[in-house]
């Protein structure tokens, strides 16, 4: 079984309107959707937004579930370089508002690492697929200043609310984890406005992209 965890109903529509016998039941306080996709069996969580919901979802869905993979997925903003609709599949993920500088740490410390056959057969098998680094933390990013930072600090391509937490938690249990995401806006000042025009549209880039990696995951 593969775990598929979303943060928004509007991620996990999309993904879960193509899953054969679908089936919903809530746990934990959590909405999970089981199923199969081109004879995968897959287990869809519906998390909320943020790293302390992303990590609860997470670890309840491992502990329900046992599944042999997990894959983060979901619309995230562009740090620059990457254009909307553009799909990104995620080599590291940094918590980028993680800070103990103060005592000599690091940015961010903890780095989450895909898994390195997940991650290679979901670019193999997604269209157009780029690797690149996301940041996390618990604050949609408007402003260019901030994108500007957290790209330099962390060579991040994206920043969203949810992965690193996700990555954290599957790398604690030795579960296998990807993570593909969909940029939906810039993540400038006034990035708010581009992503209420397009989030829509990149959340359905953003399912086919998920179906294609669990279709993927097969013989891993």
């Amino acid at each position: 079984m593969i775990a598929v965890i979303v943060a928004m109903e509007k991620e996990r529509i999309y993904i879960t309107s193509e899953l054969e016998n679908c089936v919903c039941e809530e746990y934990a306080g959590i909405k999970f959707f089981t199923g199969s996709y081109r004879g995968t069996d897959v287990v869809t969580a519906e998390a909320g937004i943020g790293k302390v919901a992303a990590a609860y979802t997470t670890a309840v869905t491992l502990m329900r579930y046992s599944p042999e993979a997990v894959i983060n997925t979901g619309i995230a903003g562009g740090l620059g370089i990457l254009s909307r609709g553009d799909v990104v599949a995620v080599s590291e993920a940094w918590q980028h508002d993680f800070d103990l500088t103060a005592f000599g740490e690091a940015a961010g410390k903890y780095c989450g690492k895909t898994d390195v056959a997940l991650t290679t057969a979901v670019l193999n098998a997604v269209n157009g697929a780029r690797t690149g680094v996301i940041a996390t933390g618990d604050s949609f990013i408007a402003d260019s200043v901030k994108a500007r930072r957290i790209a330099e600090t962390f060579g991040a391509v994206l920043c969203d609310m949810e992965c690193a937490a996700i990555a954290q938690v599957c790398l604690s249990a030795g579960v296998p984890f990807a993570a593909i995401k969909v940029v939906s806006d810039g993540a400038e000042d006034g990035a708010e406005i581009g992503y209420e025009e397009f989030a829509d549209k990149a959340c359905r880039i953003n399912a086919r992209a998920a179906l294609d990696a669990i279709a993927a995951t097969r013989g891993i």
